[in-house]
């Protein structure tokens, strides 16, 4: 059980012991849950105005096994019949293989307009960005330990994470994954297991977040990713997350993430605004207070990716230009 559940742990209901529900809006959120036998039942004991289906994951996972039909799960929620029904992608990574698996298909196409991201308790984060970055510098990210979440080759899991007397790789969650592929875990790792602490308190001990997952795995959001930006952490990511995150995150290569840290910690002030203006973002996009606007306002496509001020996107251009030529900068 996830940790942010844990509080409303006397509010969750096991299905089989629903009677009866009636509501203006149900959220089912999972499509591999929406297509069990048991939310099948369930839903025939749910009289519902609207229903909006979730997808918070990839129909594949990263040894391209099957995980669900994106055919299947539209089939499945127009057969359930609840008026004003959509299927809501959680990102636009999630939403470009949605367009791909029923742009051939003759399958009811439920897909809504926007995006259903997560939601965040803002204050569950104390907003402390560092005034300066000294050595060492404390890089590190936490999720649980398994394949998808390192990546695949040694050389660029080395790069991600540098070996350096001047940089402290501190990794929530386990790191077997990483001993494996590299032998043995590099002298300036600090493991934790997942959920020796808190998230926000693990968080306060990093200077830098830095997240590379496999480069076969198709991330549907990265929950981790805004609560670091939340906690005043600048944020280092591999490109394919820039159409989710835009600007709140700086991309590159994993062969040049030290560069990227030797950069920020060369410019505090232009680090410092750029964080604040980060914190602005992610709170306004992804505030638990969204929900209920998302729910009231209509569902007109826009504009998804986070979009900060002009020093802000000077301040990126700075960053990752110098390092990235490669890459794309948004703004």
């Amino acid at each position: 059980m996830a940790e942010r559940f844990l509080p409303f742990m006397d509010e969750i209901v096991p299905a089989h012991n629903v009677k009866h529900i009636k509501c203006q809006t149900l959220i089912a959120r999972g499509p591999r849950m929406v297509m069990t036998p048991v939310f099948r039942n369930l839903m025939k004991r749910i009289d519902a105005e609207r229903a909006l289906y979730v997808v918070n994951n990839s129909a594949w996972s990263e040894n391209g096994k099957p995980l669900f039909n994106w055919q299947a799960l539209n089939r499945r929620a127009a057969r359930i019949g609840v008026p004003h029904s959509s299927v809501y992608p959680i990102s636009p990574i999630i939403r470009e293989e949605a367009r791909k698996a029923l742009s051939k298909s003759a399958c009811p196409d439920l897909l809504a307009p926007i995006d259903w991201p997560p939601a965040f308790k803002i204050e569950d984060f104390s907003f402390a960005p560092r005034r300066h970055l000294t050595a060492p510098v404390v890089i590190g990210r936490h999720g649980r330990d398994h394949d998808g979440k390192w990546l695949e080759d040694a050389e660029e899991l080395r790069a991600a994470y540098p070996c350096r007397s001047d940089i402290v790789v501190k990794i929530m969650g386990g790191a077997e994954t990483v001993r494996k592929r590299l032998g043995a875990l590099p002298s300036n790792w600090e493991v934790e297991p997942f959920g020796t602490m808190g998230v926000a308190d693990y968080l306060s001990q990093l200077d830098v977040f830095v997240n590379f997952p496999a480069r076969t795995r198709d991330e549907a959001f990265g929950r981790t990713i805004i609560e670091a930006v939340l906690s005043g952490l600048p944020v280092i990511l591999p490109p394919a997350f820039e159409p989710t995150f835009g600007d709140l995150a700086l991309y590159c290569e994993p062969h040049q993430v030290a560069g990227l840290i030797e950069r920020l910690a060369s410019d505090d002030e232009g680090r410092i605004h750029y964080i604040n203006a980060c914190r602005r973002e992610a709170a306004e996009r992804f505030g638990s207070h969204t929900l209920l606007k998302r729910l009231k306002s209509p569902d007109i496509e826009g504009s998804y990716s986070p979009t900060l001020d002009g020093d802000s996107q000077d301040f990126r251009r700075r960053m990752m230009r110098e390092l990235i030529p490669e890459t794309s900068v948004t703004g």
